[in-house]
């Protein structure tokens, strides 16, 4: 997956995009309820955090049918933060099939973005990646994306993303800027049991870009990881750990790439609730800590990178045709960079977490679709201090602190149709 602050109502796409532009590496899928054909919430959440390729049988011993899904989605978020309102309109669509041996996914989102800062409005990066499952647990896959539209920001919109923008703030708008890139991986899994043991490994480009405007490049990353899932009773639990590195200059300047890697830890339960037939649900968590991010203040965000974490929960209760989604989460990111000079050192201290309650309602119009409208609320809160060191004689210093404290306000509403077939 390729995308920009990044790694989820939608908690599952904001960790996949926040983590990947807190770590800087190519986030895993993780399955929303707009994605889900009911009642699989078990094992599609399974697949994701094992293999990046919702091809692996050895989770339940069966194959998939082979099948086709396109959904098409619409939102609308608005977030106020520190007298200022900032609204953002997307419409992803998304294009799988998913077979016995091979998967593909292709995706994409119009944006627009506004906020008093300046505005600004295109499309994500076309992405593409295709899955071939060579084995019981054994996946081949490579994957793709071409630049965004716009490829590079202009000064007013690099402005415009960062009065907002932080890892815990939901915004299609942060993968506007954003080169092409190719990558494959590798994933191995060995069945033991009811268990399964999973290894990757994985290699990314991006070219190198021209011009003299913001733009988020990555150049080269390689990661390498881990996984495990096994029953834990009537339910699964998934367990999920990562290593990934990025070597990219700065372009003289204007690369919004914080630079380095991160480590990225993951958890997921997920399973019946009573008995089964009708109610899940799932709880999910994770950790990640850059590292080597020299760049981590860029103008494209409200709060430099940091370490980043969060938590949520879900469930799931079908009636018929309908089922009931309700959600909650709460994420955190925390950094301290240094931002003056030898001569008058300051250091910059930040903080943001977000807190989030949802709810969508699927509704099956008969057998190949449905549609889901959701809406949800978010509230928090946007945190900065910095503290100067003033020379004195014989070397003393004076430390000067100032700090701000904003609340963060938002909300949200979309409608996602699917078809299947």
């Amino acid at each position: 997956m390729l995308a920009h602050d990044s790694t989820h109502h939608r908690t599952a796409r904001r960790w996949r995009r926040a983590v990947f532009a807190c770590a800087g590496f190519a986030a895993w899928p993780v399955v929303t309820h707009a994605q889900r054909t009911p009642p699989a919430t078990l094992r599609d959440s399974a697949e994701a955090l094992l293999a990046d390729s919702l091809l692996d049988a050895a989770l339940d011993g069966t194959l998939l049918l082979p099948r086709h899904r396109v959904s098409a989605r619409a939102t609308l978020r608005q977030y106020d933060f520190a007298g200022a309102r900032v609204q953002e309109q997307a419409a992803p669509l998304t294009y799988a099939f998913d077979g016995a041996r091979l998967a593909v996914r292709i995706s994409g989102t119009p944006v627009a973005l506004s906020a008093p800062s300046g505005s600004l409005s295109g499309a994500s990066p076309v992405r593409g990646r295709m899955s071939l499952r060579v084995g019981v647990g054994d996946t081949l896959e490579v994957y793709g994306q071409t630049a965004s539209a716009p490829g590079a920001l202009s000064s007013s919109e690099t402005a415009a993303l960062g009065g907002i923008t932080t890892s815990t703030v939901d915004l299609e708008s942060i993968l506007l800027g954003t080169t092409s890139a190719m990558g494959a991986r590798a994933v191995a899994g060995l069945p033991l049991g009811t268990t399964t043991l999973g290894v990757w490994l994985g290699a990314e480009v991006q070219p190198r870009p021209t011009g003299e405007t913001p733009v988020f490049w990555r150049g080269r990353t390689l990661s390498v990881g881990t996984s495990l899932a096994g029953d834990l009773g009537a339910a699964r639990m998934s367990a999920r750990a990562e290593w990934s590195r990025s070597w990219a200059d700065s372009l003289d300047g204007r690369n919004l790439f914080p630079g380095g890697g991160a480590l990225s830890l993951s958890a997921m339960l997920d399973g019946p609730i009573g008995d089964g037939t009708t109610t899940s649900g799932s709880l999910s968590v994770f950790f990640t800590r850059p590292f080597a991010n020299d760049r981590a203040d860029q103008p494209n965000r409200l709060t430099p990178q940091g370490q980043f974490w969060g938590a949520s929960g879900e469930l799931y209760a079908s009636r018929g045709r309908v089922a009931f989604i309700p959600s909650v989460s709460l994420i955190r990111e925390s950094s301290t960079v240094a931002i003056g000079t030898p001569q008058l050192p300051v250091q910059l201290s930040s903080s943001a977490w977000t807190a989030s309650a949802g709810g969508a309602v699927d509704l099956s119009l008969g057998r190949h679709l449905s549609v889901t409208p959701e809406a949800g609320v978010a509230w928090g809160s946007v945190a900065s201090s910095t503290s100067t060191v003033v020379r004195t004689r014989r070397g003393r210093a004076v430390t000067i602190p100032r700090g701000v404290d904003d609340p963060l306000r938002g909300a949200w509403v979309g409608v996602t149709m699917t078809t299947r077939w």
